[in-house]
């Protein structure tokens, strides 16, 4: 694997900038339908989400909400008009409780913010654009959060009253844009919400229960990246090109190793690190392909957010030898014939054959070798060896007789040969 040193000029100017799509909620009907629910406690989780609204006038409980499973029996996030974050919930107990951070005009000003609502099994933590701006501590006594035997599922834009899929709702609507919402199942630390907050995830991070990252560009399904199944359902919202801007996480971007094969041999390219690949020189991602020359191939990678990255790997070629079995030959049956290879290293014939070593011929035949050379690689050759088959000499014998006697002449004729 050999990393490009120098990006494109069209990778480094889209690095910052290329994002996904993401939906505008109209304030007055617009939601997305959760496919998850909860139906016992839970001891710690994350709900991250990116948000853009100029709503600044309403309650307490007007704007609902950013992400919501029922703030009387599990929870809400949510913003007000004058700019306090709200994180609303319920413990075990049934007590419930709104902790907002302070009020902030410059979160309801038409620019784009991330937000992060933290239970770690003790305090509630809000943080802003990867920052904690407010705490909570002993928010629930040590409880849990979420009521025993009460099943709620969730909304995008709307406050949650659902014991089943896309049912009830409050009827109290999110007016603004949202995108990249994520929920964990566990605390994330103040680090990792600095780290991660503006860099688009795989979905396959774990404890990563749900992600949408609002790629689809159209449609009414919100496809949850995590694999886990809940996908939302669009009701009423807008597709609008209007993003925040994420950095490129490309780091486990890779084209694999880079690989020594001999001519001839098939090789499969395979991208790792992000979702879609394109290689040059007429390579399909995962498709095994003929290499007969020492090439240097290139893919350009694309994340889930659309971002993309380049990755080398080099596929050294070696030659195969030029293995020759000799020329054909002509004997005579019984005769001892020794077959060479040559133009490698190691040779393995058919037939019995050693090379090298005399065998009595006695049949025509035609011999192949496999030589290999140093670096393993292998090619074939035959070479036939016609035998011929030995004479057939006859003798006849004549007796001479004269009176009885042999005291006559014998004549001997031998035929078969030449």
């Amino acid at each position: 694997m050999k990393k490009l040193l120098t990006l494109l000029t069209f990778f480094a100017i889209y690095s910052f900038v290329l994002s996904q799509t993401t939906l505008s909620f109209d304030g007055s009907d617009d939601y997305v339908a959760i496919n998850k629910s909860y139906s016992s406690p839970i001891s710690a989780f994350t709900a991250e989400v990116w948000f853009k609204t100029n709503f600044n006038t309403g309650g307490d409980f007007d704007n609902w909400a950013f992400i919501c499973f029922d703030r009387s029996e599990y929870w809400n996030f949510s913003i007000v008009g004058d700019g306090r974050v709200g994180f609303h919930s319920t413990n075990v107990s049934g007590a419930t409780d709104d902790f907002y951070s302070t009020a902030n005009s410059g979160l309801v000003d038409g620019t784009w913010h991330h937000a992060a609502a933290v239970y770690d099994g003790t305090d509630k933590i809000i943080y802003l654009d990867g920052v904690e701006i407010a705490r909570n501590v002993n928010a629930h006594l040590g409880e849990s959060i979420g009521r025993s035997g009460e099943t709620r599922f969730g909304y995008l834009g709307d406050g949650s009253e659902a014991s089943s899929y896309n049912s009830l709702r409050n009827g109290v609507y999110y007016d603004g844009m949202l995108t990249e919402v994520r929920v964990w199942s566990v605390a994330r630390s103040a680090s990792e919400i600095l780290a991660n907050f503006n860099t688009c995830l795989s979905g396959t991070e774990a404890n990563l229960d749900i992600y949408y990252n609002f790629s689809e560009t159209s449609g009414t399904t919100l496809t949850d990246l995590t694999g886990n199944g809940s996908d939302g359902t669009i009701d009423g919202t807008t597709w609008v090109n209007d993003n925040p801007s994420f950095k490129q996480n490309t780091s486990g971007i890779s084209a694999g190793a880079d690989q020594t094969v001999c001519a001839g041999t098939n090789v499969t390219l395979t991208g790792s690190g992000a979702s879609s690949y394109a290689w040059d020189n007429g390579v399909t991602n995962a498709t095994a392909f003929s290499a007969n020359a020492t090439t240097t191939y290139t893919v350009i990678a694309t994340n889930s957010c659309g971002f993309l990255s380049t990755d080398q790997v080099v596929i050294t070629v070696n030659a195969l030898p030029s293995v020759d079995a000799g020329a054909d030959q002509t004997v005579c049956a019984g005769t001892n014939v020794t077959l060479t290879g040559s133009g490698a290293s190691s040779y393995a014939w058919d037939n019995g054959v050693t090379n090298a070593t005399a065998f009595a011929a006695n049949a025509t035949t035609t011999y192949t070798v496999t030589g290999t050379d140093a670096n393993s690689c292998t090619a074939t050759d035959q070479i036939v060896v016609t035998v011929n088959a030995l004479p057939t000499v006859t003798t006849v014998t004549t007796n001479a007789t004269c009176n009885g006697d042999a005291n006559g002449t014998a004549t001997v004729t031998a035929a078969g040969g030449t």
